[in-house]
């Protein structure tokens, strides 16, 4: 199988929003799917590794601690 990644990003009070992500680890990289249908599966990203949100036109690096 395959997954398409997505992080969740969380806001003031409850907030929150999943959006698609590039996710990139040591040895593998992982690109988002942009499809209407498509499902999105939540990484947790490591230490090591890196995380760039689509949000919109923009794509954001968020940092992992």
């Amino acid at each position: 199988g395959h997954l398409h990644p997505a992080v969740r990003l969380n806001g003031a009070g409850r907030q929150s929003t999943t959006l698609p992500c590039f996710y990139f680890g040591v040895d593998y990289g992982v690109l988002p799917a942009f499809g209407e249908f498509t499902g999105t599966a939540l990484v947790r990203p490591a230490a090591g590794e890196r995380v760039f949100v689509v949000a919109g036109q923009s794509i954001i690096e968020k940092s992992v601690v």
